[in-house]
């Protein structure tokens, strides 16, 4: 979720999915560092969220592929804190229609999701330019049959927004 109405923008935490996925830890950790950097130099205000497997990345982690993510709130209540810092309704939902028939495009931050995805499309490109941290990436967790789709991250600007594309290559065993 990475538009919703009553959003906060947050980057998932590698290291509170320490207990339940130790072998991600590493790889997550320096994928969020990429993210942290990504927020940081465009000053845009951000915070942590569990890192618990409850998203579309827990397949993954749960087979000890690094993964990580963006989120801007579900079903949640959001804090006095967050409003301060996000703004927004405090003690309300993140999204009231989180997987309600309610649940429509019209339902959406088109801003926050318009943020996030040009964030994640940017860390997209990062990683895609750097084969060396995505090789320590998926090399983080020590196993030897994980397999990892290398892939090279393509920003295009489509009517004056960036949209991302993906080009993906061979499956390798690492």
């Amino acid at each position: 979720m990475i538009g919703s109405p009553n959003f906060f923008r947050g980057i998932y935490q590698a290291s509170s999915g320490a207990a339940e996925f130790p072998s991600i830890v590493n790889g997550s950790s320096m994928i969020q560092e990429v993210f942290e950097e990504e927020f940081n130099n465009r000053q845009i205000s951000y915070n942590f969220t569990a890192f618990n497997g409850r998203s579309d990345y827990g397949p993954f982690i749960a087979a000890g592929i690094p993964a990580l993510g963006l989120a801007t709130g579900a079903e949640g209540i959001k804090s006095v804190n967050y409003r301060t810092q996000f703004g927004g309704v405090a003690n309300a939902a993140y999204d009231p229609c989180y997987h309600l028939i309610c649940d429509t495009v019209d339902n959406v931050n088109v801003g926050v999701l318009s943020q996030m995805s040009q964030i994640a499309a940017a860390v997209f490109q990062k990683l895609g330019d750097n084969e060396e941290l995505v090789d320590k990436i998926a090399k983080s967790n020590n196993r030897t049959d994980t397999y990892v789709y290398k892939k090279r991250a393509h920003l295009m600007e489509l009517e004056g927004k960036y949209v991302g594309t993906y080009d993906y290559h061979e499956l390798e065993l690492m």
